[in-house]
């Protein structure tokens, strides 16, 4: 809980009640720092209406202090005569010295106020938030392939020699000439399309098209960036196992000679010491619609520049063939994850080798020999300033980067000639050249202020609080005028405008009614179906009891009517039917739905959707954070279809205040024999019972009570989220109770030691922990 808003309504409610400007402005500051609307509004609009809500605060702040500080002092009946008139002239004459000590701290605090909050949110600046685009956004024009980027207007120089440069580049200068540090994870990427899969594998990935590129940058602003994954072709180079016994294998030596392109052994002098080549063998494999080739470097060769050597017996293809390295290529599936921004793609991050990807694609047009074999003019000079540095000067290999950059600059040579072919002549141009990637997925990230809860706390939020009824009108002490009257004086302390009853609670909407409850609070009831056997939820009974919960409540309309739980005797055609007809008389505002499987929400949606009913649209759920079944078998449903989450219990019936012992003996509601067994066979299981020591560990390592532990976390740290009109129900068995509950609530969010801690003992209680009151 922010101070500003802790104190404005504090204030405002002590003494005067808030004009409109007043309630707008903390609902207003909290969507600037939404995710959502964040996004939309960029981090310089974030600043311009952060600094206008906070001017605002100020300006509420001033219109109410005045009346709100003499409303306080002339109120307190202990203070002096002489002394409250004192206070009361200081005050209207702005007289700071002129007041008590209390009152300089108070007004001194609230003078500050403003000045605190606008450093205090500037301490996080240099955040951003992320939107993922529709397929509708994203068009047509998505096409991926063998591309490289053209920055901008400036068209590069469209001959392997560059394109080699430009994409192996990234990779080389990682490596430091053999002397960098080696990786020990993969894959690892590098540049806009270099992957390395492993010591002995490198994969050059397909990327989005320069038309696409270019569509998506023009969209960008300053600070912008989109973060593009999708499932693409890349070439794979893999070095052959295989490689030691193929060295003496004369067969698969004549096929290299007789199925190259006529160069034979291709070799560059590295200049070391003046003795070592580079030399390149590329060939069809027989038999096999993918290439292959002999790459290594080698040592006492004759000085000289590039030469070929078409003999097979020749002295230096021997030399050669004593080194060479046999590597495969291939087209495989890969999936790649890039960040475009208005200059530049870097590839971030990828992998070939998941079951639907890993499989080599038939690519003849794509690795066609005759045309897309390496030509050793475009490639040799390139890598001759790479290799030479990972020769030592005693002719032995010196680092742990050779056989990597074996296998990347492989995969980036037939990439490179590939690519200056097909851009070339499109004649050439193969069937998967261009492609609709699989499995795409577009974040547009726009620069905004870090999304931290402290932020949230700073520019006023707190959950939406209701305050459950059960107890109202039918047990001690909230059967009293006098102890209902003092909790509805904390409930507007503390700014709870919500009131949940139900038709099934006994005498509660009744004694609501005789308190007039509905002037000062928004009421919510629910029909009886579902755990009254007496109560059949058809359409003239939902209709009667409706009109009765009003008459008893003294109100003509009530913001949320819910169906209690489902009744399986009556068809649930015949009682959304009903439902409906009381939504037309004025009734309720919105319909609500209450102990429902994700199953049944999903059929009452579906037939109050066809009939042109009224739409569920809240939804009351069981939910603590030791009952989280529903974060995975409801509240995805609930999302879908837009239905806010209201919860109860999330003290889980009172279970997280107890001990071990007090479950055992009976106490209170968890006796076996108390309300049908309900919350003994919902939490006394042994699992459960376990992690009650942990649990009381972690509320005194955070300095809090078990209660204030529980809904602190429902509050702050669960599946519940404001922004999607979501509401936390508490109950109390006492006005001290309900006092103390709303005050921890406004304390923010827990310790992160706290939400580690109750996430581990979830860990472990998951598979036995319950659904709901109904599904048990």
């Amino acid at each position: 809980m922010s101070p500003e808003k802790d104190n404005v309504r504090v204030v405002a409610t002590s003494a005067v009640e808030m004009n409109d400007t007043q309630k707008l402005q903390p609902l207003l500051a909290e969507h600037v720092v939404t995710p959502k609307v964040a996004w939309y509004l960029r981090f310089n609009r974030q600043l311009v209406l952060i600094g206008l809500f906070l001017g605002l605060m100020e300006m509420c702040v001033e219109d109410v202090r005045k009346d709100a500080f003499l409303s306080l002092e002339n109120g307190r009946g202990s203070t002096p005569g002489p002394k409250r008139r004192q206070n009361s002239w200081a005050l209207l004459t702005h007289d700071f010295w002129g007041l008590s000590w209390r009152w300089r701290g108070v007004v001194g605090f609230f003078t500050l106020l403003p000045l605190v909050l606008a450093i205090g949110y500037k301490q996080f600046l240099g955040g951003n938030t992320t939107r993922q685009l529709s397929a509708g956004e994203i068009g047509a024009s998505n096409e991926y392939g063998i591309d490289f980027p053209r920055v901008g207007t400036w068209a590069p120089p469209n001959d392997s020699i560059y394109l080699l440069l430009t994409s192996f580049a990234p990779f080389q200068t990682a490596s430091e000439q053999g002397k960098g540090r080696y990786p020990t994870e993969f894959p690892q990427a590098y540049g806009y399309n270099t992957l390395l899969l492993g010591n002995d594998s490198a994969a050059i990935l397909d990327i989005p098209s320069q038309q696409y590129m270019t569509k998506l940058q023009d969209k960008l602003g300053d600070g912008d960036y989109f973060e593009i994954s999708a499932t693409v072709d890349a070439y794979v180079a893999t070095w052959n196992t295989s490689t030691p016994s193929f060295v003496a294998n004369d067969t698969l030596w004549d096929q290299a000679f007789e199925k190259n392109i006529g160069m034979g052994l291709s070799r560059i002098n590295l200049y070391v010491t003046g003795r070592e080549s580079l030399g390149i063998l590329p060939f069809d494999d027989e038999g096999t619609t993918n290439p292959r080739i002999f790459i290594g470097f080698y040592y006492d060769s004759p000085w000289a520049g590039i030469s070929s050597h078409t003999n097979r017996s020749d002295p230096e293809v021997e030399r050669f063939r004593q080194r060479a390295q046999l590597y495969n290529l291939s087209r495989q599936r890969c999936q790649g994850k890039w960040q475009l921004n208005s200059t530049s793609i870097l590839l971030l991050a990828g992998d070939c080798s998941s079951s639907n990807s890993s499989a080599e694609l038939p690519s003849p047009d794509i690795l066609e020999p005759r045309i897309l074999q390496p030509f050793e003019y475009d490639i040799l000079p390139p890598l001759m300033h790479t290799y030479e540095y990972l020769v030592d000067e005693v002719n032995r290999i010196d680092s742990p980067w050779l056989r990597a950059t074996y296998s990347t600059s492989v995969a980036t040579m037939y990439w490179a000639r590939g690519l200056y072919m097909f851009d070339r002549a499109e004649s050439l141009r193969p069937a998967r050249f261009r492609y609709s990637p699989t499995e795409e997925a577009v974040g547009w990230t726009r620069p905004t202020l870090r999304n931290h809860p402290l932020l949230y706390t700073i520019l006023v939020i707190q959950p939406v609080i209701v305050f459950g009824t059960a107890g109202v009108g039918n047990y001690p002490p909230f059967n009293t005028t006098e102890t209902i009257q003092q909790a509805f004086q904390i409930l507007e302390k503390h700014n709870v405008k919500n009131i949940d009853t139900a038709q099934l609670y006994g005498n509660s909407e009744k004694t609501l009614g005789e308190e007039k409850a509905g002037s000062k609070f928004t009421i919510d009831t629910k029909w009886a179906s579902g755990f009254n056997p007496a109560f059949s939820p058809t359409k003239e009974n939902i209709i009667k009891s409706a009109k009765e919960s009003l008459e008893k409540l003294g109100v003509s309309q009530v913001d949320v009517f819910y169906i209690h739980a489902p009744d399986k005797n009556v068809p649930l055609e015949d009682t959304l039917a009903g439902v409906n007809e009381v939504y037309k008389s004025g009734a309720f505002k919105r319909f609500g739905l209450s102990n429902f499987a994700a199953a049944d929400v999903q059929k009452a949606y579906d037939i109050a959707k066809a009939n042109g009913y009224v739409l569920p649209t809240v939804y009351q759920a069981n939910y603590n954070p030791i009952a989280r079944k529903q974060e995975t078998i409801l509240f995805p449903t609930l999302r879908k279809l837009g239905i806010s989450i209201y919860v109860y219990s999330p003290l889980a019936g009172g279970f997280l205040t107890k001990t071990k012992e007090d479950i055992d003996k009976g106490a209170g509601r968890f006796n076996a024999n108390v309300l049908g067994g309900l919350y003994h066979s919902l939490y006394a299981r042994p699992t459960l019972l376990a992690v009650l020591p942990k649990w009381a560990k972690i509320a005194e390592d955070a300095g809090v009570s078990k209660s204030e532990l529980a809904y602190r976390w429902v509050a702050y740290h669960s599946a519940i989220k404001k922004e999607d009109g979501d509401a936390v129900i508490v109950g109390a068995s006492s006005p001290n109770q309900l006092e103390q509950t709303l005050t921890d609530l406004e304390k923010g969010p827990l310790p992160e030691s706290a939400v580690k801690g109750i996430q581990e003992i979830w860990t472990e209680i998951e598979h036995e922990s319950p659904v709901d009151n109904y599904h048990k």
